[in-house]
């Protein structure tokens, strides 16, 4: 079994502040493969992975009520006075963010399960963390739940972000999330639904990534197929890294030896 290790950080090589907040969502249903992405993305040596992010969602919709709060009063408002649109009132704190996980001290490598990497015995394998690197990475990538029905404040906090839409076969998620069986498999991560809700669960969240992929176009979200990237995945991974404008790093194929 390949032993994973942690970056190594380097002195004397600091990120400038102003570096452009380009963050990566994997995004679809439970039990599509989403975390195998997350965390095949996430051994590239410029690409952090996060354990879970999903409150962002809540903070871009907070940014919005309090944008509004605070043009209330168009003339005696701060923001309105110096020119402050809601666009660049997100994405300033957005900014703010991805700086926050890219500091050396939160990008440590972390251990924990994910369901869709398995060892021999057809157990879940621990996530690989972070790979060793020569060099800060300037990017991170998140796969948490929730993240599909957020995408517009997630492109309000960071425009420049991409995201990814792992589909995989209904029948096969309700599968994964009404058998028993799994919960020896995915552990701590197990959430056992009835049928109708495993379905109805799978159907909101594809519906979501698919609307994303509509409005934002292909230049924004690139939809994966878990069964492509399970069978192909160096094909699948070298995609997935064009489309970010990122060089293919064998280190990504980690999660599938």
């Amino acid at each position: 079994m390949p032993t994973y290790t942690t970056h190594t950080l380097l002195e004397g090589t600091a990120r400038p502040m102003n570096q452009s907040a380009r963050p990566i969502f994997v995004i679809g249903s439970l039990r599509s493969g989403a975390s195998l992405l997350t965390w095949s993305l996430g051994q590239h040596p410029n690409i952090v992975p996060l354990v879970d992010s999903r409150w962002l969602g809540h903070f871009s919709r907070s940014l919005h009520e309090s944008y509004a709060l605070g043009v209330q009063h168009r003339a005696q408002s701060q923001l309105d006075l110096i020119g402050i649109e809601i666009e660049d009132f997100c994405e300033y704190f957005g900014q703010a963010v991805f700086n926050l996980f890219l500091e050396p001290r939160n990008w440590r490598g972390v251990e924990g399960d994910v369901g869709d990497i398995k060892d021999e015995a057809g157990l879940a394998k621990p996530a690989p963390p972070v790979p060793i690197s020569p060099v800060r990475p300037t990017r991170w990538v998140d796969g948490s739940p929730d993240h599909c029905f957020n995408v517009f404040g997630l492109l309000r906090l960071f425009p420049q972000a991409r995201f990814f839409h792992v589909l995989r076969d209904a029948d096969e998620v309700v599968g994964a999330l009404t058998d028993p069986v799994k919960k020896q498999i995915y552990r701590s991560h197990f959430r056992q639904m009835t049928e109708e809700a495993a379905y109805e669960h799978w159907l909101k969240s594809v519906d979501a990534s698919v609307a994303a992929e509509r409005a934002f176009g292909s230049d924004t979200v690139l939809r994966v197929r878990r069964d492509e990237l399970v069978q192909a995945p160096e094909r699948i991974l070298k995609l997935c890294l064009s489309f970010l404008g990122e060089p293919f790093s064998p280190a990504c194929l980690r999660p599938f030896r």
